[in-house]
């Protein structure tokens, strides 16, 4: 299950709407995950796309039975081979944003 954020800056902004206060109820063996835009906005792949949300998500979701140590270096691995350029192209791949994922298993 996705909670979306709330479409509001963190700091000073021309319309300040408060923000939500939101309540889950998690169970034993449940993963939550916090994170920014950072790991879906890097470039690479065979076509130097963005690596985009629903891959992301999918890899989140494929990865979230094993241990919080093991998903970490899946997450890296994964990244990694995202960033490497193809064989067949000179392309210089860097990281374009900042990276937060923050998991936590009940």
């Amino acid at each position: 299950m996705e909670h979306l954020p709330n479409k509001m800056p963190v700091a000073n902004y021309a319309v300040m709407d408060p923000f939500q206060q939101k309540e889950i109820e998690l169970m034993e063996g449940d993963s939550l995950y916090v994170f920014s835009d950072g790991y879906s906005d890097q470039f690479g792949g065979l076509k130097g796309k963005k690596f985009m949300k629903k891959r992301f998500k999918k890899m989140l979701i494929s990865h979230q039975d094993k241990s919080m140590e093991e998903q970490k270096q899946a997450y890296l691995n994964t990244l990694s081979d995202w960033m490497k350029p193809p064989e067949d192209k000179e392309m210089e791949c860097f990281q374009t944003d900042d990276i937060l994922i923050i998991g936590v298993k009940v």
